[in-house]
């Protein structure tokens, strides 16, 4: 059991209390559009760590024998299709050839850091996506990024 809260353990409160004890014990499957956010993460704050963390599966569907073999072989990676690599990349090379945020992204100090406080003596735990000299950078992917 958990001695701190996070906002994604209150998110999964929200839904139920079981929502809760699954998110604690990790057994809440990754979705779609979760994987898709940590293949972009990957590619704009952590490229360095893409050949450590994913396989491409260059067949046509996710069954039969080829595809079994190698999921086997690459147990210890996320696999994904050439065209999630490909739609993820063109996301990601949006936003490092945007000059703001390729200006913000240059001044990083660190990633992925853990953040620990309290709040009315509730210890919290969260995690910066990136730390730098004076801010702190939250990534996140959407479906639509208009104003409304």
């Amino acid at each position: 059991m958990r001695d701190y809260l996070s906002y994604s353990s209150l998110k999964a409160f929200n839904k139920s209390p079981l929502h809760l004890l699954d998110y604690w014990g990790k057994t809440t499957p990754q979705s779609s559009a979760m994987a898709k956010g940590s293949l972009i993460h990957t590619l704009i704050l952590e490229p360095e760590k893409y050949d450590k963390k994913y396989k491409v599966f260059d067949g046509k569907r996710r069954a039969g024998k080829d595809w079994e073999d190698f999921k086997q072989k690459n147990r210890a990676f996320d696999i994904i299709k050439q065209s999630e690599l490909n739609e993820a990349a063109t996301i990601a090379g949006m936003v490092l050839a945007h000059h703001e945020t390729r200006a913000l992204l240059n001044r990083v100090g660190e990633t992925e850091k853990k953040l620990n406080w309290s709040y009315n003596n509730v210890p919290l735990v969260g995690f910066a996506d990136a730390i730098g000299d004076n801010f702190v950078l939250d990534l996140k992917t959407c479906n639509d990024a208009s104003p409304r």
